[in-house]
């Protein structure tokens, strides 16, 4: 049944074709004119739709531009904040530069000043730093025999004298051992 609708469609379509040219042969002037007006049609379709397509490809150039404009709006202050930050950091660096500068200057006149040079004195005293360190242990010594006596006042502890002098001495050698180990560790 499909079939055969198709084949009448097809026919028809064909008796269309043979009567719309037998009537243009009779007219030949109506058949040019209603040619020209299906060209013009046609053409005039093909324009509208290439002015839509324009409006669109406009509407978009439009929206892009207002998005690069907003997108230069918010730029502006963070280029300005790179600008900020860079001279900030060339400055920082030529800070930094004077200062080690300064820091290897003054390590020269350290060292060229001979820190460890001998300055005369009795053996193992000649330096700056020999002396402080006498100095220390004499003033340590003192202070650890003060308070140990004043150790032994308060506890009044009942000992012979030897037995007080070898307390004291063990507890000397304990303290001087307990300096010296912070002294290497730490100093």
């Amino acid at each position: 049944m499909c079939r055969l609708r198709a084949v009448e469609l097809n026919q028809l379509r064909n008796d269309e074709k043979m009567k719309q040219k037998q009537v243009d042969d009779c007219n030949p002037q109506e058949a040019q004119t209603r040619r020209l007006k299906a060209i013009v049609d046609g053409n005039n379709a093909f324009i509208a739709e290439q002015r839509e397509r324009l409006r669109r490809a406009s509407a978009d150039i439009v929206h892009n531009i207002e998005i690069n404009e907003n997108i230069a709006t918010a730029v502006g202050p963070l280029a300005e904040l790179e600008k900020e930050t860079t001279q900030q950091k060339q400055e920082l660096q030529e800070s930094n530069r004077k200062l080690v500068q300064g820091q290897r200057q003054q390590r020269r006149n350290f060292l060229d000043s001979s820190p460890q040079e001998g300055v005369g004195g009795a053996p193992g005293v000649r330096t700056t730093d020999d002396k402080v360190m006498l100095a220390f242990w004499i003033t340590y010594t003192v202070g650890l025999i003060a308070a140990y006596m004043a150790l032994l006042q308060l506890l009044e502890v009942q000992m012979t004298t030897q037995q007080k002098i070898g307390a004291g001495a063990t507890g000397m050698a304990v303290a001087y051992g307990l300096a010296y180990y912070c002294i290497t560790m730490f100093g």
